[in-house]
């Protein structure tokens, strides 16, 4: 049963990031992505299928950008 919900969660979830036309993003306490909205997707031009989980702003962003990041 909580396999069931965690399920119907992230389907709920995904639904909305595929939505929203904000970017908008989760990150765990080590900065690594959890999970990105579509906009955030396309406004870096990555494919709405793309896999966010685990990577960082160094997969996405200059050297520079991601520090710049990882401080605010």
């Amino acid at each position: 049963n909580t396999y069931k919900d965690i399920n119907q969660a992230s389907m709920v979830i995904k639904g909305l990031l595929n939505s929203i036309t904000s970017i908008f993003y989760v990150k765990d306490l080590n900065l690594k992505y959890i999970i990105a909205s579509k906009a955030f997707l396309e406004n870096l031009s990555l494919v709405p299928s793309y896999l966010v989980s685990g990577k960082m702003d160094s997969d996405f962003y200059s050297v520079s950008e991601s520090k710049e990041n990882e401080n605010s």
